[in-house]
């Protein structure tokens, strides 16, 4: 079992912002995530013409996703960061 999806935005149809392939763990090993991702932009062609690019991106360095966007032919080009907070914390800060 798994699922991979693509949202393609109003506010830029050019590009497709691929937010997750997951496979469930008893699953995992045997190409799934890699066949649904594939399958998925294939099936973009038809489904989305107009589409030039596709933003994806990896929980973390080691994640198995790696080695599969990586044969799928994309490039890390942009290093993301998440930050985190406590929101009563940073309101006392803001005054």
């Amino acid at each position: 079992m798994g699922l991979t999806e693509l949202v393609v935005a109003a506010q830029r149809p050019t590009r497709g912002d691929q937010y997750d392939t997951v496979v469930a763990p008893e699953h995992r090993s045997y190409g799934l995530g890699m066949a649904m991702k594939a399958r998925m932009l294939c099936e973009l062609r038809e489904a989305e013409p107009q589409l030039v690019d596709v933003q994806t991106w990896t929980a973390r360095e080691g994640d198995p996703m790696e080695h599969v966007d990586a044969a799928l032919g994309f490039r890390n080009d942009v290093q993301w960061y998440e930050y985190e907070t406590d929101v009563a914390g940073l309101l006392r800060r803001l005054g």
